[in-house]
């Protein structure tokens, strides 16, 4: 299946503040343990929030197709036999429309419009719209990854305030990643160029890997050796001297680890002053 914009942005829900997604399109729909870890009446289903797992799910007039609840018949072929009798009858037009959605020419991948995306909901085959100016800093409508949405550049935050929450923002440069440089601000910088599912909450040489979306190998990363730390798989975390400045958890869940003075003992937490002791 080709990448939508919907299906990549889900991918990436990170542990800010409402587990808001960029645009907020979508809760989380990836990574789930238990109904409960989904929105609204969505199901966690092989570790995917989908709307159903089988056709009890949906309404009377529905079915499950794919995870998602569809009404029964819906685009196959409405108007079939409906022509003027050409070719005994059977209709010109005959399919017509099959498995087109109501988007005219804006496509799943998304358009810019000005600095506006604007992409077809494949589950509504309804347009939908997000303006990239919205976004505190503000985002640019550009095309990364095969698509065109809102994404920061390489130097510029991504994470970003959407009037309500903070939000994680996609790094328009490949091999680009999100690096954190404070408990809830990062930018798009450097990064270990790509990252795997498994490379997660774990070292790639000097970078410590909070999240990635392996399909385009996009990271969300803390970077260790930048600071004179120590990427430590044990800690979870990068480890730093005595007296350096850390990054403490503002709400992302994740904290640098200070080595005691004397450099001997367990490491602690990046405490709230963002200073180790």
């Amino acid at each position: 299946m080709r990448t939508t914009i919907l299906a990549l942005v889900a991918l990436l829900c990170l542990s800010l503040p409402a587990c808001d997604l960029l645009g907020g399109l979508l809760g989380p729909a990836a990574d789930c343990t238990q109904d409960s870890d989904c929105t609204g009446s969505d199901l966690c289903v092989d570790a995917e929030c989908v709307e159903c797992e089988n056709d009890r799910d949906c309404d009377d007039d529905e079915e499950c197709d794919d995870g998602d609840c569809r009404r029964v018949g819906e685009g196959e072929g409405e108007g079939e036999g409906e022509g003027e009798g050409e070719g005994e009858g059977e209709g010109e037009g005959e399919g017509e429309g099959e498995g087109e959605p109501g988007c005219g020419s804006v496509p799943e991948t998304g358009v810019c419009v000005g600095n506006t995306a604007q992409y077809c909901n494949p589950d509504t085959n309804t347009v939908e719209s997000d303006n990239c100016s919205n976004y505190t800093p503000d985002l640019q409508c550009q095309a990364a990854f095969g698509l065109n949405m809102c994404t920061a550049d390489a130097g510029n935050d991504c994470i970003v305030n959407d009037g309500a929450n903070l939000v994680i923002a996609f790094c328009a440069d490949q091999g680009v990643g999100c690096m954190m440089t404070s408990g809830n601000t990062a930018v798009c910088e450097g990064g270990p160029g790509t990252c795997a599912t498994t490379d997660e909450n774990r070292c790639i040489g000097g970078d410590y890997i909070l999240r990635c979306v392996a399909e385009i190998g996009f990271a969300w990363y803390v970077d260790c050796d930048a600071r004179s730390g120590t990427c430590d798989n044990a800690q979870g975390a990068c480890v730093l001297p005595a007296g350096s400045a850390c990054i403490p958890d503002e709400g992302t869940g994740y904290a640098d680890r200070c080595t005691p003075p004397g450099g001997t003992g367990t490491p602690t937490a990046c405490p709230t002053g963002g200073t180790c002791p």
